[in-house]
């Protein structure tokens, strides 16, 4: 009448990700590919035409999302070693980007203390 009981996960090694097998995972992982091109093109293209902070951040997002899409395709087929070579493409991107967001908060801090004080000296200026 009872069924056995199922042994519990007491924290052991977690389950391997199982690769993506079918034609139709791989070619899901295609499109992937040709989607974050076609993002950096679009980037690519805001960059050129106005070179900011925000926009280099976004050019390398689109690096980055280029990167995971090609080691997540070359896993797939099997293809360990250039997949490695795109993970640490991307951890490095993710290190530039990390740089280029403390920058862009920086630059944000400091036309905030700019405002501010422009502000603060219009009040004193009024009288209030």
């Amino acid at each position: 009448m009872n069924a056995a009981p199922k042994p519990k996960n007491k924290g052991g090694r977690p389950r391997a990700p199982v690769l993506p097998n079918s034609t139709s995972d791989r070619a899901r992982l295609a499109d992937r590919i040709r989607e974050a091109e076609a993002a950096r093109e679009l980037a690519s293209t805001a960059y050129a035409s106005a070179k900011s902070v925000a926009n280099e951040t976004l050019l390398l997002q689109a690096d980055l999302a280029i990167c995971s899409a090609w080691a997540a395709y070359l896993r797939s087929i099997d293809n360990h070693v250039h997949a490695l070579k795109y993970s640490e493409n991307a951890t490095r991107i993710a290190g530039r980007i990390s740089s280029l967001r403390e920058l862009a908060a920086v630059d944000t801090l400091e036309e905030l203390k700019e405002r501010a004080h422009q502000v603060d000296s219009a009040r004193r200026a009024g009288g209030h």
